[in-house]
């Protein structure tokens, strides 16, 4: 289990001002130098007040 933050770069920090997210993994040692895995998360994206101003623009 996990947690990230994150600031948008780009064209992307038009838009959002920061991300916030949890992640999960698990992995399997299946042999020596084999290990199989997998890992789910989820990430929001708190978007700025002037969002519908950006998007109708690259219309």
């Amino acid at each position: 289990m996990g947690a990230h933050v994150g600031a948008p770069l780009g064209d992307a920090a038009d838009a959002a001002s920061v991300t916030l997210g949890i992640d999960a993994a698990y992995m399997w040692n299946i042999t020596k130098g084999l290990d199989i895995g997998v890992t789910t998360g989820y990430s929001h994206f708190f978007l700025v007040k002037t969002v519908s101003r950006i998007l109708v623009s690259y219309r």
